[in-house]
């Protein structure tokens, strides 16, 4: 994202100056958030035998959920002891997004938990439900407003601090087999 953002590039097919917008604003996004990860308690989501894991999260330089969430499951990864998180581009993994479609769509970011034989055991993302739940309803009315949506999105990402979505991965990985 960091390469991105400095050479007025976004990921993704299209090189559009609102895509390369959002690149930079997520990188400064992005940046914030680790800092403010590196205050989080881990050790309470500790779960013992479980250190196979890698997150591969699908996404592009401009998606506002990645750069919301994606800082927290780096942590969360790092902390477990897992591998870390990897990205790929979803404009040139189709096939991969295809795949793991949210409500039949290429949503991101979309993050796939593998073990070391690259099975995919458990999937999170575009973002946390309470507010996938909100912003499906939005899009169903027929005032839907994108910038009312998105704003919206901010101030809730903004007073979540990442609670929400520590807590889901927490919740996906707990039934997960133990190695």
């Amino acid at each position: 994202m960091k390469e991105h953002a400095e050479s007025g590039r976004t990921s993704g097919e299209f090189q559009k100056e609102s895509l390369i917008k959002y690149t930079k604003l997520n990188y400064a996004r992005v940046k914030r958030l680790e800092k403010q990860v590196l205050e989080l308690d881990f050790a309470k989501f500790k779960r013992p035998g479980l250190t196979n894991l890698q997150p591969i999260a699908i996404t592009e330089t401009w998606c506002g959920d990645a750069a919301q969430s994606l800082p927290y499951i780096n942590a969360f990864s790092k902390a477990m002891g897992w591998k870390p998180l990897r990205i790929l581009w979803r404009d040139t993994n189709k096939e991969l997004i295809d795949t793991y479609h949210t409500n039949g769509t290429r949503s991101i970011p979309k993050v796939l938990f593998v073990n070391e034989e690259l099975e995919v055991l458990t999937t999170w993302g575009p973002r946390p439900k309470e507010l996938q739940n909100y912003v499906m309803q939005a899009k169903s009315e027929p005032n839907y407003n994108y910038t009312e949506v998105s704003l919206y999105i901010q101030k809730w990402y903004n007073a979540d601090k990442g609670v929400s979505t520590l807590k889901e991965i927490e919740e996906l990985v707990q039934d997960l087999p133990r190695t």
